[in-house]
């Protein structure tokens, strides 16, 4: 089985920056309690004007990730951000090598 990498790039309304970084912080903590979870990570840009936030997950295998989109909060917390956000681009990918 081959590790699932999802990329996901949200654009965020500025006046709701904080408050979904919050919700994201819960909800990344959240999906880490899940036995597929390998990896999940916010990243903010350096640029002090880029409105764009970046999620990093990794998911041991097509599995966890489909239990995980069936099963976890993310419908609730999507409901919660959903308003905050102008932009999502999602990228789905294999792992194919790892340092």
């Amino acid at each position: 089985m081959q590790a699932i990498s999802l990329i996901v790039e949200l654009s965020i309304k500025p006046e709701h920056r904080e408050e979904f970084l919050a919700v994201m912080r819960t909800h990344a903590a959240n999906s880490l309690k899940e036995a597929g979870c390998l990896q999940f990570k916010i990243v903010t840009p350096s640029a002090p004007m880029d409105d764009r936030v970046f999620l990093f997950e990794e998911w041991k295998d097509q599995a966890a990730l489909d239990w995980h989109l069936a099963h976890s909060a993310l419908n609730d917390t999507r409901k919660r951000y959903d308003s905050w956000i102008f932009n999502r681009h999602i990228i789905h990918g294999r792992v194919v090598a790892s340092a």
